[in-house]
């Protein structure tokens, strides 16, 4: 049985979630700001004392890769190389925002929505954007948009909003709570998928990704 640690830092939830296959086996979090570099490693810890399992059972991480924080990110990586040095773990990065999709893709079917924009807070009134199929496949890049510009696209009422983004844009698209905080939850689910594809990361080049070619001002 594959045993498996997601981690979330690319925003203000930071969190950690256990699985072993398919199966959640315990999640923690926090969604409080600054606390990353002082709670990561705890709550990573309860993990294992509570679930019984020991870090040498632990076949691969998933780590949020980003877009997001450039703090929170970093944090995490410098986490996730310290403990998977000198081991055999595995390592699988994650785009944040197509893990943001891909745990709407449910709610886009039952909603007959043909797309999901997947958004994340940069900073004052630009996010991160994303679109995605209703099965959450990628139908362009991340990139940096304003949320007037956001606001104005032709097909964003029609659409599954989700994201921590979603909180600055509360009456555009179809949204529901549940996928507008992100969650190490949904990092594993997507890190699933691509563990099952074998899309592990050299843990030595592995770097978030910031997606902040530019300054906007």
């Amino acid at each position: 049985m594959a045993l498996f640690l997601a981690i979330e830092t690319a925003g203000t939830t930071c969190g950690a979630a256990l699985f072993q296959n398919d199966i959640l086996l315990a999640e923690h979090s926090l969604y409080i700001k600054n606390v990353h570099d002082s709670v990561l490693a705890t709550l990573v810890k309860q993990l294992f004392e509570i679930t019984n399992f020991r870090l040498e059972e632990l076949n691969t991480v998933c780590i949020s890769a980003g877009p997001g924080s450039f703090t929170g990110l970093r944090i995490g990586y410098s986490f996730v190389k310290g403990l998977l040095f000198g081991t055999e773990i595995q390592l699988v990065e994650v785009p944040t925002l197509y893990a943001c999709a891909y745990a709407a893709k449910e709610f886009a079917l039952i909603c007959g929505c043909e797309s999901i924009y997947a958004i994340i807070g940069s900073h004052k009134d630009i996010i991160y954007a994303q679109k995605f199929t209703k099965y959450s496949e990628p139908q362009n890049k991340v990139r940096l948009i304003s949320v007037a510009e956001f606001s104005a696209l032709e097909d964003v009422n029609e659409s599954v909003i989700c994201g921590s983004g979603a909180i600055v844009v509360p009456n555009i698209g179809k949204q529901l709570s549940g996928l507008n905080r992100l969650t190490p939850r949904f990092i594993g689910k997507l890190g699933l998928s691509l563990i099952q594809r074998d899309m592990y990361s050299n843990i030595g080049n592995a770097e978030p990704l910031y997606s902040q070619d530019f300054v906007v001002k």
